[in-house]
C-alpha cells in the first residue's frame, strides 16, 4: 500500500484502516509534518525501514521530491 496522513500529528487522529496497514509496514517514508519518529516506532514492526524524507526549504541536505517519487517507486516495485 502507498497511504498519506497528510498533516496528522498523533496516532489517535490516523482511521483505523491506516493504523493496520501501517502495524504492518516494510517501509515508511516521512517528513517532519507527519507522526513523530517516536509515533511512527509505536505501530510499525520492529523490522520496518523508516526513511525520513522531510524538506527544509532549499537546503542542500533536503530530499528532491523527484528523489521521493524514485524511492517510492522503488520501494513499490520490490515489495508490491
Amino acid at each position: 500500500f502507498i497511504i498519506g496522513t497528510g498533516l496528522s500529528s498523533h496516532l489517535s487522529s490516523l482511521p483505523l484502516t491506516t493504523l493496520s496497514i501501517l502495524s504492518r509496514a516494510d517501509v515508511i517514508l516521512h517528513d517532519a509534518l507527519s507522526l513523530s519518529i517516536d509515533e511512527i516506532k509505536l505501530i510499525v514492526p520492529s523490522t520496518c525501514q523508516i526513511i525520513n524524507v522531510g524538506k527544509r526549504g532549499d537546503s542542500a541536505k533536503s530530499w528532491k521530491q523527484q528523489d521521493i517519487d524514485e524511492l517510492l517507486l522503488q520501494y513499490a516495485l520490490e515489495k508490491g
